[in-house]
Formats: structure tokens, sequence, C-alpha cells
């Protein structure tokens, strides 16, 4: 993994360009989640899962983290991806799958593969402007400025999963406490 050797802010209270180049090469060089989480064991129980459930959470999560109300082609992307997961899933669209698997799945469906409606949601739709580091409180700018980080979504996807069986198991814990097996 890269490390930032640079200051991100000079002495003099501005951004070090130097410091971005290096952070923008840690961003590009990180591993996917997949990789990242391969030998945590959380990650790669087998669950059942529902193809709607995987598509649920990419619809919510390319709203979220687009700059307009929703990104351009989201109907197309959803009905592409459900294309590709249910051939892999049972009669009920289920997929006794882990998370790793999940995001390698995403990753090898989506990612990178060609899919413009997918790809273009990483593009500004100003290619000119300059990746801008924003707090709460910036000024929003131009929204067309913007756009939706692949790996973001895709990470916050198995993320959001993985919450889900969290909760699946604390409340199935709490309920074999309660009322025995």
């Amino acid at each position: 993994m890269d490390i930032i050797n640079e200051s991100l802010i000079t002495s003099e209270g501005f951004l070090n360009p130097i410091a971005v180049k290096e952070l923008e090469s840690a961003i590009r060089n990180m591993p996917k989640t997949y990789s990242r989480f391969n030998n945590d064991p959380e990650w790669n129980i087998k669950r059942w899962v529902f193809v709607k459930d995987i598509t649920s959470y990419i619809a919510k999560w390319a709203v979220s983290l687009s700059p307009h109300s929703y990104p351009e082609r989201l109907d197309e992307v959803i009905k592409y991806l459900h294309a590709c997961l249910i051939r892999q899933a049972d009669k009920q669209e289920m997929m006794n799958i882990s998370l790793c698997e999940i995001s390698k799945l995403l990753y090898n469906i989506l990612y990178e593969q060609g899919i413009e409606a997918f790809d273009n949601w990483n593009k500004s739709e100003n290619p000119g402007s300059d990746i801008k580091f924003l707090s709460r409180d910036s000024d929003k700018g131009n929204s067309d400025d913007d756009f939706i980080d692949l790996d973001a979504l895709l990470h916050n996807v198995t993320i959001s999963l993985r919450d889900d069986f969290r909760r699946l198991d604390a409340f199935n814990r709490k309920f074999k406490d309660e009322y025995g097996s």
C-alpha cells in the first residue's frame, strides 16, 4: 500500500500539491474490498442473499452518492446487474455467497468492464474540472463538477449487506436467549 510522506497542508496553510499526488496514488492503488477483507472470517461466511438485496443497495448508494437527484441510466445498470446475478441464483433468486464473493462479483460485473452507463457515473459532466476536497462547511459548488466514486459505491453495498447480517445475527441471538432454539 502506498505511504503518504508529505504534509497535506503547507506551512503557509495551502494544499500541498505533492501530498495531493501521493494521496491520489494511494487511493488509486488501494486494494479492492474483496482483497482487503479476504482474511476476515466475517467476510468469508456464506449467507443466503436475495439478488434484489444486492441490486437495491446498488440503487440506494448510487442515488446517495450522486451529485444529482439520481445518476443517469440507473435503470439500465440495475437491469444489467440483475440479469448477470440471476444466472448465479436459485429459483427464488437467492445466492449462498460470502461478502468477499459478492464484492468480487460486483467488481467483475460492473467495475471497469466497459459498462458505459455505470462507468459514466465516475465522470464529471465538466471534464476540465479539478478534483476538490470538500468539508461540510464548503460551498457545494457546481454539481456537474462532481462524480460518483465507484469503488466507494461497491464498498458501501457490501458494508450495507454486512450490517444487515449483523442485525439479523443479533436478532437471532436475542430470540434464542428469550425463547430457546
